[in-house]
């Protein structure tokens, strides 16, 4: 796994979200520069549930950049 690799970084993932609140699409927006941390990233991003967006009180598709970091812990 990453903690044995010694392996860090944080990658920036574009998401879009369907009015139910479903996770429709994931991309790298900004890469931690190794496939297999920015792979990690998409997958967890992937299993997440969100809020849908509201506009006029109403729940609305969305996209929106979130923060992945991956760091070495003792």
């Amino acid at each position: 796994g990453a903690k044995t690799a010694g392996q860090h970084g944080t990658a920036y993932v574009r998401v879009t979200v369907s009015s139910g609140g479903r996770v429709q699409e994931v991309r790298i927006h900004r890469s931690t520069g190794n496939s297999s941390l920015d792979a990690s990233a998409l997958a967890c991003v992937r299993g997440w549930r969100f809020a849908p967006a509201l506009r006029e009180g109403k729940p609305v598709a969305a996209s929106a950049l979130v923060k992945v970091s991956f760091r070495l812990s003792n």
